[in-house]
Parts: structure tokens; sequence; C-alpha cells
């Protein structure tokens, strides 16, 4: 969606506040081995409660967070010394925050983390190597849960210094086991935003450029880890657009549309895909489709601003003039309805659009 959100510049993990569906691409990385069944100090899972994990990666990928959510909660009265469903359920609800571009479950949120990483940290105290790995990677999630927050919603120092521990966490386990490829969606990420957020900490040599290094690791999860393959996919998305490697964006897209045809996670990539390509048409009709979706839940009308910004500015690329000033006037409609904050926010491209809406 040509995203929105607020840019971490310093620390890897925090920059998937950048966009919309790398930030769902990474909530949905915690799919991974934590239902392990611990009484017996198995570091794998079983069919039963993979399918349930899926499930849950299924409903917030199509935009149905509140039965992810409750899933979730039902994880949570199951198994209550386990750190699965209170990350789960923080997974539900950090997807929706971010697909609605509004602090909904803060003080929720923190008492899930809270929880999660307690009850992780209990189990990897005096469990085998191969769970201990687990819980660190569960422990990495929680951190990087708390950037992803803070980036949007918070602090600045916060969120580098939580993407920065939750690096360490992916560290640990990778150390514990090597096998474990599910890391790797993490490290992955977290090597590729950094090298490319960086900017003058990596001119002077204090980070490494380490973008084709995530790049390896994210294609390595997205085929051989156990459940976050296709969360893995889902951040080369975002990768290949920041590279401007369009084609490859655009293929990845559609073929998670294919999976995850009820929501808008993969719409948004998709779209800006095509307009940074030039291909206005293709961007038109998937805003189009977006802005259809968005119409009957508006929210705080960040996003249809945003798609109403997108819409005119792909029409004005092919010289339709008279269908952008009337896409353009449709903010009318709403204006009044636009939170402060939004405004605040969206004043650029709201001042774009009134513009075109008065023939300018």
């Amino acid at each position: 969606s040509g995203f929105r959100l607020k840019l971490i510049r310093y620390s890897g993990m925090a920059t998937f506040a950048r966009m919309r569906t790398g930030t769902l691409a990474f909530v949905v990385m915690a799919f991974v081995g934590s239902s392990c069944s611990f009484a017996h100090a198995k570091p794998y899972l079983d069919s039963t409660k993979i399918a349930v994990l899926e499930s849950i990666q299924d409903n917030i990928f199509n935009d149905r967070f509140a039965v992810a959510d409750s899933i979730s909660r039902t994880l949570v009265v199951q198994y209550p010394a386990d750190p699965m469903g209170y990350l789960m359920s923080c997974s539900a609800l950090l997807a929706e925050m971010t697909d609605r571009e509004e602090d909904l479950f803060g003080d929720k949120i923190g008492y899930l983390l809270d929880t999660a990483e307690q009850t992780a940290k209990a189990i990897a105290d005096t469990a085998d190597t191969s769970t201990q790995a687990w819980m660190h990677l569960l422990i990495g999630h929680t951190k990087a849960y708390r950037s992803l927050y803070e980036s949007r919603f918070g602090s600045f120092t916060s969120a580098v210094r939580q993407g920065l521990s939750a690096k360490k966490e992916y560290g640990k386990a990778r150390l514990l086991d090597s096998s474990l490829y599910d890391v790797d969606a993490g490290l992955g990420s977290y090597h590729y935003w950094k090298s490319v957020k960086a900017g003058f900490f990596r001119w002077i040599g204090l980070f490494r450029n380490d973008r084709n290094r995530g790049i390896t690791e994210l294609c390595r999860a997205s085929e051989s880890s156990l459940i976050s393959r296709q969360s893995a996919r889902s951040a080369l998305i975002w990768v290949w657009l920041d590279a401007h490697q369009y084609d490859s964006a655009i293929a990845i897209a559609k073929e998670m549309l294919q999976k995850y045809p009820k929501g808008r996670a993969f719409l948004w990539p998709l779209a800006e895909a095509y307009f940074q390509k030039k291909d206005y048409n293709n961007a038109i009709s998937i805003y189009t489709q977006i802005r259809e979706l968005l119409a009957s839940d508006p929210g705080n009308y960040y996003n249809i601003v945003e798609c109403d910004y997108y819409l005119v500015r792909s029409l004005e690329s092919i010289e339709d003039r008279t269908k952008a000033q009337e896409k353009a006037a449709q903010l009318h409609d709403y204006y009044v309805h636009i939170p402060p904050r939004t405004r605040e926010r969206q004043f650029g491209h709201i001042s774009y659009l009134k513009r075109i809406a008065a023939g300018q």
C-alpha cells in the first residue's frame, strides 16, 4: 500500500512496521514448534496442533482476526503453561491493529507478551536442548512483537532495543539447534531490513550489509521450515518490492492470494507492485478491489484515504483526468468522519486529493 507506517531506520526487526503484509507475515511466524509436548520433552508438533496453528494462520491472512483470536484463547485454556496460546492471541490482535492502522489492544498485547515470555523462560530452564531452542525462538518472537508495536504506536528507542533483543534470542535458538529452520524467518527479515535501513550506521561500519544473507534465510525458511513457510513467502514479497523486483513480488502475491483469497493482506503489496512497475491499469484494478472491501468497514479512514490517493495517482498517470477528479471528489463524502489523528497522519495525501478534486 505504499506503506505509511513509521519507518525505523536502525533496527532490522522494527522495520517490519514499514508495510502491512510485512507485519502480518511476521506476526504469523510464531506458528512454529511452540506446542511441543513439554511433559515428554518432545520438541515436535503433533498433527492435531499443527492443524490448529495452520487454522489460526489461515484466519489471520483472510482477515478473520476475531476467529483467530478465539482459537488462540481456546489454546490458552487448554494449555495455560504453554506460551503458544498467548503468542497466537497476540498475533491475531497485532495483525488486526496493523490492518486497521489503529492501536486497539495495546494493554492486552502487553499482558499476552509478558505471559508468553515468562512461560517460555520457565520451560527453557529445565528443558532439553531442542526444546530450549524452540523457547528462545518464541522469546525472540515476543521481543519482535514488542518492537513492532513500539515502532507503530510507541517509542522509537524501545522499538530499536526490542528488535536487537529479538535478534539475540534468535541467535541463541540457532546455536542450540541449527536444524530449526523456522529461525530463518525471523533472522532473514532482521538481516535484510537492518541492512536496508541502517543508513549512516552501515556506512561507518557499525552494521554490515547482510541483504543477501537475509534473502537466503527467508528463502530457506520458505522451503524448509516447519510451519513458517507461508510467513516467509509473505515476507519475501516486501523484500522483492524493496529490491525493485516487482515481477517476483507480483508472482508470490498472486500465489498467496490463491491460498488466502478472503483478505486484503496480499492485495496491498500486489497493488503497490503494479503501481511501482508503472502498470497503472492493473494497479487501478487492485486498488479498486481493496476500496470495495474497505467500504463496509472504513475504521479510522486511514486506509480509505490511502487507497483513494493511489487510485487517483494511477488515473492521473494514464491521463484519465476526468476519472481522477471524480475519484478524488469521493473525499468530500467521508472527510467529516475522518478522526483528527488520521487527518494529521494523512495530511499530504488528503491535500493531494483535495487539489485534484478541485481541478487543480
